[in-house]
């Protein structure tokens, strides 16, 4: 059973049901930009470090493949939602990466952006960081 708090009220149930939760709280709070960024974490499963430096060219259909620490790669299959959703940002990117920086470099921030859509949404940030983590550990049973 998770036990969360989203402003100061605890949650205690599923990890699903906890999780649909926390998508409708955040997505209030997240201007398309960040809700891309929080399909993209919710839709993956990845962890912040394998988010930065995800290409465009590493998706083929609907298998996205994941660079790890130490040089390790992963695949992971994605909903055509999601998939349609990157392509679609392929369209008006100048960037190879999905996340760039100004300069067209991976985005080293995505975490501080979750932060902030966190302190909008008057959520404790612990919470997107175990959220996170519980969701990864929960997918990692189901990669590919």
């Amino acid at each position: 059973m998770c036990h969360y708090h989203l402003k100061n009220t605890p949650l205690a149930g599923s990890y699903d049901e906890n999780r649909y939760v926390f998508v409708a709280l955040f997505y209030g709070h997240a201007n398309e930009k960040e809700r891309f960024l929080l399909d993209f974490f919710l839709g993956s499963m990845v962890r912040d470090h394998e988010a930065y430096g995800c290409c465009y060219s590493d998706l083929t259909g609907t298998t996205l493949t994941i660079r790890g620490k130490q040089h390790k790669t992963r695949t992971v299959e994605i909903s055509p939602r999601l998939a349609d959703a990157i392509n679609e940002r392929r369209k008006h990117s100048k960037s190879e990466y999905l996340f760039p920086n100004r300069y067209g470099r991976p985005d080293t921030h995505l975490l501080y952006k979750l932060q902030s859509i966190a302190r909008r949404a008057e959520a404790k940030f612990p919470l997107v960081a175990v959220f996170l983590r519980a969701a990864t550990t929960y997918q990692d049973r189901d990669v590919t």
